[in-house]
């Protein structure tokens, strides 16, 4: 019961501070800080399952004020002590974490096949499935791909091989013998 209430008070404090500041109107209000991925108030303060993972993830998200950007469990213990203040005033005293979060470093990459690459980033924990614009050829060794909107380029674990590729190059393998 104690929890749901402030919760409900929480909540109902950052839709008022969030909704009624024009600071806040940038295009992006909420970056998950271990992907870069950009979420906008209407899609993470109504959206209940972001809403509470917001809630309770500490250092995970950043929220947006003046192109600045801000530990969100900051600003939501700020705008429960003083409910009624816009987010420029409850920012003021808070140092900022970032201008951009950081571009994530890619630890390695596999291919699932000529046209799916799995990538490890450093600091997120599940590998994140990409599909490729151009399919990987047999033998290739690097390859380069978009995430977030962020282009990389990376080594393969492994130069990639193609099973069509090695069927026929094991066709020719017993025509010559």
């Amino acid at each position: 019961m104690k929890l749901s209430k402030r919760i409900t008070s929480i909540a109902l404090a950052m839709i008022m501070i969030l909704s009624t500041s024009s600071v806040f109107a940038a295009d992006y209000d909420l970056k998950i800080s271990e992907t870069g991925e950009s979420k906008s108030f209407l899609d993470w303060i109504f959206d209940d399952a972001v809403f509470l993972d917001v809630m309770y993830s500490e250092g995970k998200y950043l929220v947006e004020c003046g192109g600045k950007y801000y530990k969100a469990e900051d600003v939501i213990e700020k705008s429960t002590a003083n409910p009624n203040a816009e987010l420029d005033e409850l920012v003021k005293d808070l140092e900022p974490v970032a201008e951009e979060p950081d571009e994530l470093k890619v630890v390695s990459v596999s291919a699932i096949n000529a046209n799916t690459i799995l990538v490890t980033f450093e600091g997120i924990e599940e590998p994140v499935e990409i599909e490729l614009e151009e399919a990987l050829v047999h033998g290739q060794t690097e390859v380069t791909f978009v995430y977030n909107e962020v282009e990389y380029t990376a080594e393969l674990d492994e130069p990639f091989v193609d099973p069509e590729v090695v069927e026929e190059e094991k066709a020719e393998a017993i025509k010559m013998l």
